[in-house]
């Protein structure tokens, strides 16, 4: 009797299973499987190498040092495993009053700078790190004519006057591909609590993005603002 019991019981859950198989009509491996198409690809966000930990703003901040770290990048696999942009974060305008091996460039920039054009030597900082697979980013405040500097503040070369041949001059001489925008400095916690003074800062992400829109240079530079925080404003 008890063995008839156990039997009809295994029988039961038989059909129970199979019912459930067939019903479903599906494997373990399906029921696992997300459902629907897979999620379409995004791009992978861009590594970059900044020169502000080992290198500082001060006279380290040279051709010299910044071309080795490139190479280091290039041997120790790094641009290999995505690391695309070289970003010069600060002390690339520096006086043009020092040794040569100490400018970012080999020859004075200054004609160029004014010009507009390309430097007659070829021999750039990106033209050295474009053939590695690098892309030359900076970071800027943006000049006085977006912010206010002293002469206390280190920049050895004066800023233009119009912002538009200032981007201009990056992008189309230095051909800068990374912008890290750090107007003044401003872009603190306590500076964006206050709604007085984050107004006043978002207005100038919204100037220099007005200027990038203008020229189009939203197809040959990415535009990164160095502040604490996000801003819906600043990067609409």
């Amino acid at each position: 009797m008890h063995q008839e019991f156990c039997r009809l019981q295994w029988i039961g859950i038989a059909i129970f299973v199979s019912l459930n198989i067939a019903y479903t009509n599906q494997t373990p491996t399906k029921l696992a499987a997300r459902d629907g198409p897979a999620p379409a690809l995004r791009p992978k966000p861009v590594m970059g190498w900044n020169s502000f930990y080992p290198s500082g703003c001060e006279a380290n901040v040279n051709r010299k040092d910044l071309l080795w770290h490139a190479d280091l990048m290039d041997q120790k696999g790094f641009i290999k495993a995505g690391y695309k942009t070289f970003i010069v974060e600060c002390g690339w305008e520096r006086d043009l009053k020092i040794k040569e091996d100490y400018k970012i460039e080999w020859r004075p920039w200054k004609k160029a700078y004014y010009s507009l054009q390309r430097p007659d030597n070829s021999d750039t900082l990106a033209a050295n790190l474009n053939p590695k697979g690098l892309s030359l980013g900076v970071g800027t405040w943006g000049g006085t004519q977006i912010c206010p500097r002293t002469k206390d503040e280190g920049s050895g070369v004066k800023p233009l006057r119009n912002a538009d041949h200032y981007l201009t001059y990056l992008v189309n001489v230095r051909r800068v591909a990374y912008l890290s925008h750090r107007p003044c400095d401003w872009a603190s916690a306590g500076r964006l609590q206050n709604i007085d003074q984050a107004t006043e800062l978002n207005g100038r992400y919204i100037e220099m993005e007005n200027i990038i829109s203008r020229h189009a240079f939203q197809n040959k530079m990415f535009y990164a603002t160095g502040q604490w925080g996000a801003s819906p404003q600043a990067s609409k």
